[in-house]
């Protein structure tokens, strides 16, 4: 009785000290509230039927250990679903508040954050990056700058992948940091410094804004940028310009090796090995030393749950069901396409004005999409297909397929009873201090009387 009540008050479970209760709350002062977790069945009704037999024929044909998606309409949550297993070892099945690595997701992060210092009137999209005058105006990097185009890009090109780099042609050494210290005795480490000059050294293939290439380096320089302009780190400044307001708490940057997952973040599964980026010579596991998840950071190393990342969507969707966080202004800039360069943050833009964000790594796939018609869908699994970046397309074709058979939309708004809906358990009744883990460690079971709903 006592595992089963752990496992339903606190996976995925946020903390909070009543310190801060008001003086109409005086009665539980001396209280812990534990905010509701969203179950399997929460609101399950029959109209989501054909949705989930599509994800779970996809799941099944590509033996994906587990997935988490949710659903949003007219700014409601009104679907949230775990699948399969976040932990197989251990029998954790995976619930809607498991945290996933978001891939390139990520992307999408850094490029609101970029408008937030844009709308703060302390940066633009036009502004020079390197050379002289730059937001990046660093000796070490003015040293590498070769090829004067590389003086003309901006935050803009950045955005949009069309800085000039074209890694089909010279590499992404993102994936490949210690392509830095190959036949070249100035880099003794692959962290970002070295990795952006050695960018800067090898030149452009473009001249910046002609044409867009998919470069990951290109989104880690804009959080180094939002590091430079905001005075305080990337993470930091993403947490409480974006995150905060939003009520966001379980997104964070994740880390590269399986001892130091979060205590919320499911296992990823892939059955194939690689060099270790650490250069040591030995074959590991592709998502736990073969991917340099710290390094990748803003352009791929968040990791979130589902729930939290459809309040992000949310949040700059453009619609008026709900308000934004960017301007309306922003929110167009971001998902403007001209020229044949690509959005900003988004990956694509499509004629009926649906946005689409995916992202692969190892052990991960996640798609995004938010549609014209006031619906935002997202779907995060943790397990590696053969399909690799095409598996964006699986998903897809099964979600959307699914959605055209629902009959009916509900009414209610799971994102409200995340607020409304909580537990109130005595101070005596947990251990100190009180962490934000998987598992609380609840010595008793909790009396029904202490379940109640609080508005």
């Amino acid at each position: 009785m006592i595992m089963e009540v752990r496992h339903f008050l606190t996976i995925g479970l946020f903390l909070f000290l009543s310190t801060s209760i008001n003086a109409e709350n005086d009665t539980i002062r001396d209280k812990v509230i534990i905010s509701k977790p969203l179950s399997n069945q929460e609101r399950h009704f029959d109209t989501f039927i054909p949705v989930e037999k599509e994800v779970n024929r996809l799941l099944d044909h590509y033996g994906i250990t587990g997935a988490s998606m949710a659903i949003v309409r007219d700014g409601k949550l009104v679907y949230a679903k775990g699948y399969g297993y976040a932990d197989v070892k251990n029998d954790i099945k995976t619930m809607p508040q498991h945290q996933f690595r978001i891939a390139s997701v990520s992307k999408l992060i850094t490029a609101v954050a970029i408008f937030r210092l844009i709308e703060a009137n302390v940066l633009s999209l036009d502004q020079q990056v390197f050379g002289v005058g730059g937001i990046l105006d660093k000796a070490i990097y003015n040293a590498h700058i070769y090829d004067d185009r590389i003086k003309s890009i901006t935050v803009r090109h950045l955005l949009t992948h069309s800085a000039g780099w074209n890694p089909r042609i010279k590499g992404d050494p993102m994936f490949n940091p210690l392509l830095v210290t190959e036949g070249n005795d100035i880099f003794v480490d692959a962290n970002l410094t070295n990795l952006v000059s050695f960018a800067l050294k090898q030149g452009l293939q473009h001249y910046p804004g002609k044409e867009s290439h998919y470069f990951n380096l290109g989104y880690c320089m804009l959080g180094e940028i939002i590091a430079k302009v905001s005075g305080t780190s990337y993470e930091h400044y993403v947490q409480n310009t974006i995150l905060k307001p939003l009520q966001i708490k379980s997104m964070q940057l994740g880390k590269n090796m399986k001892k130091d997952k979060l205590p919320n973040e499911v296992i990823y599964y892939d059955y194939n090995k690689r060099n270790s980026f650490t250069g040591n010579g030995k074959l590991v596991p592709r998502p736990y030393g073969g991917t340099p998840i710290e390094l990748l950071g803003p352009s791929g190393g968040w990791v979130a749950n589902i729930v939290d990342l459809m309040k992000l969507l949310n949040a700059i969707d453009g619609h008026d069901s709900s308000p934004d966080l960017l301007s309306k202004k922003s929110i167009k800039d971001m998902t403007k396409v001209t020229g044949g360069v690509m959005p900003m943050g988004w990956i694509a833009v499509g004629q009926n004005d649906d946005w689409l964000r995916t992202g692969t790594l190892a052990g991960t796939h996640a798609l995004f999409l938010r549609k014209s018609n006031g619906v935002t869908y997202g779907i995060l699994a943790n397990s590696s297909t053969e399909r690799s970046h095409n598996f964006s397309k699986e998903m897809y074709t099964a979600i959307e397929k699914g959605i055209a058979k629902v009959n009916y939309w509900p009414n209610f708004n799971l994102f409200k009873s995340l607020k409304k809906e909580f537990f109130v358990l005595p101070k005596t009744s947990q251990p100190a201090p009180i962490k934000h883990d998987l598992y609380a460690k609840i010595p008793q079971p909790v009396p029904t009387s202490l379940l109640t709903k609080k508005n």
